[in-house]
């Protein structure tokens, strides 16, 4: 090993050598042919040996390849090649050398480009005591600086000025590359025009919006304004710079100026302290960088990456991380991939800083970005930063200390986990190597990118080259708009800096290990999942009597009596005698046989010798080929349970529908009686048989009962998102859960019960989501006859008749209902809606036609005695999303549900009951109401706000303030609307008398702690003071909602004629239309919506407040009130 340094003594500086002791003689000369030589003494060959030489051969002469142009020294024949940005200028000789492409453009946005590992140029200008930063400005501001390059010699020179700032000004002579070990060169940033591509940036606002305009005011900010129109004027959003330090590097070096402080002030980066008491000096690291001694990198979330970054184009995440891992100077990184901003080309934008940084800022509600920031030494991550646990071996941060492990056919390589991890048996390429799944891995540094490939094709890219070690695939679609939308990464030898997370989504990374040497499966042995979620083995059912054994698979990481088995292979062939194996036979089949040598199930992938068996982390058993193509999986093969990601076919080859089966009983896997699968007749259903006989029907799919299930315990929560999928000659169902949820499975039980299940941490029990069929009541298939339906929302379930029929044996409901009076065809068609409705089985669905077509094709024929119409975008068959369903013969297996759809159901014209729909009551007539009412309310209260307030039809703070907006109007109908539900009015006096329990209804102590809350305010107790019985209809509607006692809230004339679920609905949204910030109020013309469509979710109001204190803070208004000019005090109100 040879040590050089250089020396600075006074006005001395020289350059020297040392070797340590017991190394060879060595000594470096200028031979007589003008070589630089180094050369060792050879003891074996008696004489010197060269371990240096320059120049060497070919074109390694002085400046032999002309202006811009470099040697590259690592051919076998060192030649000649242009530098980036620049073509040849040469023609018999390369001494030409090399012209640009494109001249600069000074003050045209020049850039640089990294020319990493080189023989920097001859002839430099030293320019001292600068930064990186400095050195870059240097050149930058300087239209005639053609490169330049930084370095710091503090581990080469020895006191005074360590900076070595370089730079070249016209033409780039005497540029080399050379072979790693040869010679260590320099980053060289050479200036290039910039991109003629024109890139902009632009803004737009929807239709209808009001105006905005940017614009850079006098005195030098940047400001958003937008148009108000009642002041005539523009107002100011936000501007740019704010108060205080947010201007350009004030607050200095590595401090960042936090504008969410109510007062903007600098602050030091995490690792750093103040660099003394000024804040313009910025701040100092508290401990030195270690360059090789394990810096490691802390994120700064959402901020304002520092100034004068270096653009590295073409990088991936990975390939970003590395570039500046890989560089000591470099002093932080960001990332962030520009497909939503920028359509085509290079839509990476790696950034990286050397030096100081500057200028950094934190704000909100703007949205900044990770800056990954580069600091000394090991953290409490422990073994989280770069490369720390070696090759071939990764950091499990989902520990409590993070520890270095090895993956799965790796061991230690020693003692120490820097020194990574070592085969357990080494690669056999071409007999039999496979691939095991890392799942949710950190990817290992430095990958190769091979582009337009599938994952099939990325996989056969790996397999057929035995020095690939990995590979890993991602379809970059929802991220990347256009190009090459695939990501295939592989690795070749060591694999480095892998890593696993616990909030991280990573990708799935598969790893190469030798061919199976995998013995045959026996009884107490396991095979476990990639992550450890699965394994597959021989059981017995727990609590049978019977000791049979099965393969199945089960969930491996919970107790033991909850490990439910999700998949049987063997189910109607179970092992009878002590002793059975699980094993792949030379003709790759997997074959369970007993002691006796007979084979009880068999699952054969007819292909070649050298498959394996694997069970993925999703619980599935696949077969795999020698070249990787999965050949059989178990999740083709279904026992009881449907797992996230499984397909559930509907179509598949032409095969019929994937159905599965139920255990013949608790402890019995057997095949038993029930079964379930999508409905193979129209697809649009799902059904349980028992037998051969439909036992219970679901309703039929809509985007409603497509849309995602949210399940929440104590601590955790279950996302279910349900799919419809198309792919090819495939067309199946499936579902998946979100990646934080806990275990989740749906299995068909052996009573006929089909259930959602998810794994309960609090109470390590399943708990039952979702239970569908299997009830003894109305709900079972066709249970209540023809024109009958099982009532849901009844208190207990019940069968009962559509509208316009009445049953056909008083005694028996089973026998179904029968028309009042029959249709005729030669009248006037009339079709009632039936709402919440699960519509009836035996259907015909017509393609391709609007809500008014179906209504238009029911109509038009006679014998259509029903349709219903929904929306089908989440079914993903094909491109028509209309679902229009008739029916012609007898309505059966009908239901009542919240949330369902509406039935349109024909009847004869007389028999269309008189009194109409509730809501279509209250719509017209709330209407009417309300315009009149709010017209002579606000002329009133032009000159009386007091009957405003005391009337109770105004909200509080026009009637307090004089804030009025559309809001306003959302209030008073919520008045109306609970007023017409309750029979009572608003500031009826008899209230007090007809209800002497209000402090039950009002969840108050007494009348005097309501004046309490407000007794600080003389104003508002005087509003309070006596017409307090205004609030508590409204407080009274709010605790019996509250309750679940709407029914005592209904007038009684309503209770007999109107629908309670429709009573409920219009409570609910009368109290969600009085509450008490306008913000929470919804619009009137969503109001009218919620209305009209009763399978609409609603939003939980928030309880009545009414009195809020005037210094309170209210969230920020949505919705540009208008403060009213009518002359009103709030001094002038008195109790009346």
């Amino acid at each position: 090993m040879v040590i050089t340094s250089i020396v600075v003594n006074g006005d001395e500086i020289s350059l020297t050598y040392s070797v340590p002791d017991g190394s060879p003689a060595m000594h470096a000369k200028i031979a007589y042919s003008g070589r630089y030589e180094f050369r060792i003494w050879n003891d074996s060959a008696s004489s010197w040996t060269f371990a240096l030489a320059h120049p060497g051969p070919g074109c390694d002469r002085y400046a032999s390849c002309g202006a811009f142009s470099y040697c590259d020294n690592r051919e076998a024949v060192p030649t000649c090649k242009c530098l980036d940005g620049f073509e040849p200028n040469w023609t018999t000789t390369t001494s030409g050398g090399c012209v640009r492409k494109e001249p600069l453009r000074c003050g045209e946005e020049d850039n640089f480009v990294i020319l990493k590992d080189v023989k920097t140029p001859a002839m430099p200008v030293f320019v001292r005591n600068r930064s990186f930063d400095g050195c870059t400005m240097e050149c930058l501001s300087n239209c005639s600086c053609t490169g330049y390059a930084y370095t710091n010699l503090s581990n080469a020179i020895s006191g005074g000025d360590q900076s070595r700032c370089l730079m070249w000004f016209g033409e780039l002579l005497d540029i080399g590359k050379y072979q790693q070990g040869q010679i260590t060169g320099d980053d060289l940033y050479l200036r290039l025009p910039g991109s003629t591509d024109e890139i902009s940036m632009t803004y737009s606002i929807p239709d209808g919006s009001l105006g905005m305009r940017t614009r850079l005011s006098y005195a030098g900010r940047y400001e958003l304004s937008i148009w108000n129109s009642s002041l005539s004027a523009w107002t100011v959003l936000d501007a740019f710079p704010r108060r205080g330090c947010d201007q350009y590097a004030y607050c200095g070096p590595f401090s960042y100026c936090d504008s969410t402080e109510r007062v903007p002030i600098c602050k030091c980066l995490e690792g750093f302290e103040p660099n003394g008491t000024s804040t313009s000096r910025g701040c100092a690291r508290k401990e030195k960088l270690r360059c090789g001694d394990g810096d490691h990198f802390v994120t700064l979330t959402n901020v304002k990456t520092p100034a004068t970054p270096i653009f590295v184009r073409n990088r991936s995440l990975d390939g970003c991380v590395a570039e500046c891992h890989g560089n000591c100077s470099c002093t932080a990184y960001a990332y962030a991939n520009l497909s939503n901003a920028i359509s085509g080309g290079d839509q990476s934008r790696c950034l990286l800083w050397f030096g100081e940084l500057v200028d950094i800022g934190k704000y909100e509600p703007i949205i900044g970005e990770d800056l990954y920031l580069r600091l000394a030494g090991s953290t409490s991550s422990g073994c989280d930063h770069y490369a720390s646990c070696g090759p071939f071996n990764y950091c499990d941060v989902t520990e409590d200390v993070p520890k270095c492990k090895c993956p799965d056919g790796f061991e230690p390589n020693g003692t120490s986990t820097s020194a990574g991890c070592v085969r357990k048996e080494p690669l056999k390429c071409g007999e039999k190597d496979h691939f095991v799944t890392l799942k949710d891995m950190k990817m290992p540094a430095m990958p190769v990118f091979v582009g337009n490939r599938s994952f099939d094709g990325c996989a056969a890219e790996c397999l057929s080259n035995c020095s690939c070690t990995a590979y890993a695939y991602a379809n970059l679609t929802e991220t990347i708009s256009g190009g090459d939308q695939l990501r295939c990464s592989l690795w070749f030898d060591e694999l480095m800096d892998m890593g696993k997370y616990v909030l991280i989504t990573s990708d799935h990374l598969y790893l190469r290990l030798p061919g199976s040497t995998a013995k045959p499966l026996y009884p107490g042995d396991t095979l476990i999942s990639a992550g450890g979620d699965f394994a597959l083995g021989f059981f017995s059912p727990p609590r049978s009597n019977n000791k049979s054994l099965y393969i199945g698979i089960w969930y491996n990481q919970l107790p033991v009596p909850e490990r439910a088995v999700v998949w049987v292979a063997n189910r109607d062939s179970p092992v009878t005698i002590p002793s059975a194996q699980l094993a792949i036979t030379n003709s790759s089949e997997l074959v369970l046989s007993d002691a006796a040598g007979r084979t009880l199930w068999t699952a054969a992938n007819n292909t070649t010798a050298g498959a394996v068996a694997v069970l993925l982390s999703s619980g599935n058993l696949i077969l795999r080929d020698s070249n990787g193509t999965e050949k059989w999986q178990s999740f083709d093969h279904l026992s009881d349970t449907i797992l996230p990601t499984m397909k559930v076919f509907l179509q598949y080859k032409g095969q019929p529908a994937t159905r599965f089966f139920a255990w013949k009983g608790p402890d019995d896997p057997s095949t038993g009686d029930f079964s379930g699968g999508v409905d193979p007749d129209s697809n649009l259903q799902f059904l349980i048989w028992n037998g051969t006989v439909p036992y219970f029907r679901t309703a039929v799919f809509n985007d409603a009962s497509l849309s995602g299930i949210t399940y929440q315990s104590n601590t955790t929560t279950t996302i279910f998102s349900q799919a419809f999928v198309a792919s090819g000659d495939e067309f199946y169902y499936t579902y998946r859960v979100s990646d934080e949820s806990p275990y989740a499975r749906a299995m068909l039980d052996y009573t006929g019960k089909l259930k959602f299940l998810s794994w309960n941490n609090d109470t390590s029990s399943w708990s039952v989501i979702i239970t569908q069929g299997g009830s003894a009541d109305c709900d079972l298939y066709a249970s209540c006859g023809p024109f009958g339906y099982c009532d849901n929302t009844a208190p207990v379930r019940t069968c009962r008749c559509l509208d316009g029929f009445e049953l056909v044996d008083g005694g028996n409901s089973s026998r179904g209902c029968q028309r009042k009076e029959e249709l005729n065809c030669g009248t006037k068609p009339y079709f009632v809606p039936l709402p919440g409705m699960k519509v009836p089985d035996k259907f015909t669905r017509i393609w391709n036609t609007s809500f008014d077509q179906c209504a238009a094709e029911c109509t038009a024929n006679c014998s259509c005695i029903a349709y219903a119409y929904a929306n089908m975008s989440n079914y993903g068959r094909t491109t028509d999303t209309s679902r229009c369903l008739v029916w012609t013969g007898n309505l059966i297996d009908m239901g009542k549900e919240d949330f369902q759809e509406n039935l349109y159901l024909r009847l004869a014209g007389s028999s269309v009951q008189k009194k109409s729909n509730l809501l279509k009551i209250l719509l017209p007539i709330i209407s009417c109401a309300l315009l009149v009412a709010l017209v002579a309310l606000v002329w009133i209260c032009r000159y009386r706000a007091a009957l405003c307030w005391h009337s109770g039809y105004m909200s509080h703070e026009y009637a307090m303030e004089g804030a009025f907006s559309v809001k306003s109007d959302t209030y008073s109908f919520g008045v109306l609307l609970l007023e017409i539900v309750s029979g009572l009015k608003i500031s009826s006096p008899q209230l007090i008398i007809d209800f002497p329990n209000l402090i039950v209804y009002v969840s108050l102590r007494s009348h005097n702690t309501v004046l309490n809350l407000f007794a600080e305010d003389t104003v508002l107790l005087k509003i309070c003071e006596l017409p307090i019985k205004n609030c508590f209809p409204v407080f009274k509607a709010w605790n019996l909602w509250k309750d679940g006692k709407i029914e005592d809230l209904v007038d009684s004339s309503m209770k007999d004629n109107c629908p309670f679920d429709e009573v409920s609905r219009c409570v609910h949204i009368g109290l969600l239309c009085v509450q008490d910030s306008p913000d929470y109020r919804p619009l009137m013309s969503a109001v009218v919506f919620m209305l009209e469509n009763k399978t609409t979710p609603l939003p939980v109001p928030k309880q009545p407040v009414y009195f809020a204190r005037r210094d309170a803070t209210h969230v920020q208004s949505t919705d540009n009130r208008v403060f009213s000019v009518n002359g009103m005090s709030l001094t002038a109100l008195e109790g009346r």
